[in-house]
């Protein structure tokens, strides 16, 4: 399996990790203390419970794993399309957790 199928693969866990540390680092948030901010965590309180959780993020996962399996046997522009699109599919996640939660704050 090569690289970039890997990361797609395991995507919605690895951007989850990296979305966190990185807004975390520019709050000037210590990396290394135990926190609740990861999205799913997130999305879970504002939801109020893990089950509608758990199946959004089960769903982003299914899809990058379908394209993570399948991206060795793409053509190029297919192989770009799939990543961005993943990336794509993870900031929408991103600002969908954000919005939810704005929603239930007010």
């Amino acid at each position: 399996m090569s690289f970039p199928a890997s990361v797609l693969l395991l995507g919605p866990f690895l951007f989850d990790v990296t979305f966190t540390l990185v807004r975390r680092a520019f709050r000037g948030e210590r990396l290394g203390l135990a926190h609740r901010e990861h999205l799913y965590q997130r999305l879970a309180r504002a939801l109020g419970s893990h089950a509608p959780a758990t199946l959004l993020y089960g769903g982003l996962s299914v899809v990058a794993g379908v394209l993570g399996l399948s991206y060795d046997g793409m053509g190029h522009a297919a192989r770009l399309l799939s990543l961005g699109g993943a990336v794509a599919a993870m900031l929408a996640f991103a600002a969908i957790v954000l919005r939810v939660e704005a929603r239930v704050r007010s």
